[in-house]
C-alpha cells in the first residue's frame, strides 16, 4: 500500500504507533513528529598509488529515531502511562509511521526521554530518543538459550489503522493508550518481581 501524502491523510503523519498504542492517543488533542536518521558506515579502499578511491564498502548502521509528542492537558493521564511504559532501556517496541516505513525501521529501543515540559498554554511536550532495534544474529541467540528470543512488543502497521476509513474533520475517538500501557507496565513489573 502506498504511503499517503500528508495533505491526503494528516493523521497518519501526525500519529506514531509505538508498542501497544498510539502517540498521541487522540490526534485532535496532540501531534507527534519524528526525526529518522538512517546511517551507513562508508569504508573507501585505494589501490596502491591511486588518487581516488577504487572501491567503497557500505555497512548499514542502526538508525536513530527521535519522537516528539505535543499534547493538550486533556491527554496527560494517557501520556503519564506512556512515560511509565517507555522508560530508557525498554524495548524493543514495534513502531509504525510513514518515515519509519521509508527507512525500513520496524522496531526501536528507548535510549532516553526529555520532559514533560509545559508551555504557557498548558501544552505538554515529551521527546523520546530511540535507536533502531535489530534482532541478534541466530548464533548468539542459540548460544544463550534456544528459547531466549527477544521480540518486539506489538504494534499495528499504520496502513491497518481505522483512521483510513474516517473522514477528515470527523470526531471519532481513537483508542487510548493509557489502559494498554498500564497493563503492559503491570506485566513488566510482575515479570521483574519473579525470583
Amino acid at each position: 500500500m502506498p504511503i499517503p501524502a500528508p495533505s491526503d491523510n494528516p493523521d497518519v503523519w501526525d500519529t506514531v504507533t509505538l508498542g501497544p498504542g498510539d502517540l498521541p492517543p487522540n490526534p485532535r488533542e496532540g501531534t507527534a513528529t519524528l526525526k529518522v536518521q538512517p546511517k551507513a558506515k562508508l569504508d573507501t579502499k585505494r589501490k596502491g598509488g591511486a588518487s581516488k578511491p577504487t572501491t567503497t564498502n557500505a555497512a548499514r548502521e542502526l538508525a536513530e529515531v527521535t519522537i516528539t509528542v505535543r499534547f493538550t492537558e486533556a491527554l496527560w493521564h494517557d501520556m503519564e502511562a506512556a512515560i511509565e511504559r517507555l522508560q530508557p532501556g525498554s524495548g524493543p517496541h514495534k513502531i509504525g509511521h510513514p518515515k519509519c516505513r521509508l527507512a525500513k525501521i520496524n522496531a526501536v529501543s528507548i535510549e532516553s526521554y526529555e520532559g514533560p515540559d509545559w508551555d504557557e498554554f498548558q501544552v505538554g511536550t515529551i521527546v523520546w530518543h530511540c535507536k533502531e532495534w535489530a534482532p541478534p544474529p541466530p548464533a548468539e541467540v542459540a548460544a544463550k538459550k534456544p528459547d531466549a528470543v527477544e521480540t518486539p512488543s506489538t504494534a499495528v502497521p499504520y496502513e491497518n489503522k481505522p483512521w483510513h476509513e474516517v473522514k477528515p474533520g470527523s470526531t471519532v475517538a481513537h483508542k487510548g493508550i493509557g489502559a494498554l500501557f498500564a497493563t503492559a507496565a503491570a506485566k513488566a513489573v510482575a515479570g521483574a518481581n519473579r525470583p
